[in-house]
């Protein structure tokens, strides 16, 4: 059984460093430990009696290791430190909260550094699981023509990125590629729309909600893909943080 690690959000606000730091050294604590920033009382959502687990711990395990791998990437303590430990790459965990009598996945939570700084929604952690990782779960919802909507289930995504431009002034590319399958939607298919129709629209919402993700980003002055790690492996001399231009493909 994986164990678990918890941050009050506003304690993250102030930094985790010190708290995540002896876990990661520690030789007694496995890869598996998961970390997370909780919204609320953590001593409630680790105390509180759930009806669906003999124990909370057994139900927060089961929590984070089947329900998180579909929405996010693992948030292990070695995964947090390689981030902060990392080349121009910033941390990020997710947010999990005590909802009535069950643990609900609310955001993830990004970080400066150690420092908590902003947050992105439910919806949008899967744009980011898109663009950080090839993967072969999730589910995402769009407005097809601001009437129905349509949900979609990965079968199977991947990510690239190019490099161009200079040092001075690189530029990045990225192409993600999803084969999915469309669910709960025969209701608007049999008025005649084409899955051509719904793949122009599943386009266009993520790639709107993918440039609005990565503008927040700049805005905080954060890199949670590690864009400037593959920058800095494409240009062998850059030894400084550096601005990006992002195209979206």
């Amino acid at each position: 059984m994986s164990q678990y690690f918890g941050h009050k959000k506003e304690l993250a606000k102030h930094g985790v460093a010190e708290l995540a730091d002896p876990l990661g050294r520690s030789t007694d604590i496995g890869r598996d430990v998961y970390m997370a920033v909780v919204d609320g009382s953590v001593e409630e959502l680790l105390t509180f009696e759930y009806p669906n687990a003999p124990t909370s711990a057994e139900y927060l395990s089961d929590f984070m290791e089947r329900n998180l791998k579909d929405i996010i990437p693992q948030p292990t303590v070695h995964a947090f430190l390689d981030q902060y430990e990392g080349f121009n790459q910033d941390p990020f965990l997710p947010i999990i909260r005590k909802k009535d009598d069950h643990i609900q996945y609310k955001g993830l939570a990004l970080f400066k550094d150690d420092l908590y700084v902003g947050e992105l929604s439910n919806k949008d952690s899967y744009i980011f699981k898109l663009f950080y990782e090839k993967t072969k779960t999730g589910t995402y919802e769009i407005s097809f023509k601001n009437k129905k909507y349509i949900a979609t289930e990965n079968i199977r995504s991947k990510v690239k990125y190019k490099v161009s431009g200079s040092q001075d002034n690189p530029r990045v590319s990225v192409h993600v590629s999803v084969i999915g399958e469309v669910k709960d939607a025969s209701s608007v298919l049999k008025k005649g729309n084409t899955m051509k129709e719904v793949e122009k629209e599943w386009s266009k919402e993520t790639t709107e909600r993918a440039e609005k993700m990565m503008r927040k980003f700049q805005e905080l002055k954060i890199d949670p893909l590690g864009i400037g790690e593959k920058v800095r492996s494409h240009f062998r001399n850059l030894t400084a943080t550096q601005p990006f231009l992002f195209n979206f493909i």
